[in-house]
């Protein structure tokens, strides 16, 4: 039988290795295994910030064709005339019309058409533009060109038409050289005055007179006089002497022929194109 001292350290042995046996790890818990798969990566749309991408430029595309746009159609300019002298403008082309106006010297005009002689002008009356009348070509000069405009058919005569055939006789000498016309009144009414311009065309020179007599005249003398010219009678006129030679050039000539003294009542007028031998 064991002594009680031995008992107690047999007992405070068994108690320490208890103790220390609660104390002792159990058998090691397996820990998680770490993963081994790397972490999934989540692309991010760019941020506003980044750096932008080449973007491919499209081709050139063909700009469109577009229909020409018209051309503006130019207002066709007024063709206008100034009044060489005093003149009555008439409701048709000889002086045996109504009178519908009168235009001072100087005065200008609209010219709207011709009549078919060609002798006279169809202008608008400026003090009444809804108003036309007839001026003779031979008291206007005209800016502008002319051959657009239509040549009408004027209103029946009032009374009986003074007319006229005219042409070159000669040439002759008195104080320079001068041309001589032959005029026949053909028409129904006799002649007091006449207009005469003659224009050299290769040196430009001009004679113009007015007279009260159709003289048939031998150098610088009156061989008879005629005055007036009565219808159905054959008269002369002559221009004033050229101060150059004329004869092989070509000349044009205007008469104008009128039924009362100082170029007024009714008047015929006509051109020559001639070329004096």
């Amino acid at each position: 039988m064991p002594k009680p001292n031995s008992a107690r350290l047999i007992f405070t042995l068994l108690l320490f290795a208890a103790l220390t046996a609660c104390n002792l790890p159990t058998a090691a818990t397996p820990l998680p295994t770490a993963s081994l798969q790397p972490p999934t990566q989540t692309l991010l749309p760019p941020s506003a910030t980044s750096a932008p991408t080449e973007t491919a430029t499209p081709a050139d595309t063909a700009a469109p064709t577009l229909p020409p746009t018209p051309a503006e159609t130019a207002t066709p300019q007024p063709i206008t005339a100034r009044l060489l002298q005093d003149s009555n403008c008439l409701s048709g082309p000889a002086g045996n019309y109504e009178l519908v106006s009168t235009y001072p010297v100087g005065a200008r005009v609209e010219v709207i058409a011709k009549d078919l002689g060609g002798y006279f002008w169809l202008i608008r009356d400026p003090a009444n533009p809804d108003q036309t009348c007839w001026l003779n070509s031979t008291r206007i000069e005209i800016d502008g060109d002319t051959s657009t405009l239509a040549a009408v058919t004027p209103p029946a005569s009032p009374t009986p038409v003074p007319a006229f055939t005219i042409a070159y006789k000669n040439s002759d000498i008195c104080k320079g050289p001068f041309m001589r016309f032959e005029v026949v009144n053909n028409g129904g009414e006799q002649f007091r005055s006449a207009y005469i311009k003659i224009t050299d065309q290769k040196t430009g020179e001009i004679s113009e007179q007015a007279v009260l007599a159709f003289d048939f005249t031998v150098g610088c003398v009156v061989a008879r006089n005629i005055t007036p010219l009565k219808p159905g009678s054959t008269g002369y006129l002559q221009s004033t002497p050229f101060k150059k030679p004329y004869l092989g050039h070509k000349i044009k000539a205007t008469f104008m022929l009128c039924t009362e003294q100082g170029l007024k009542g009714a008047c015929a007028t006509q051109t020559l194109e001639f070329t004096p031998k």
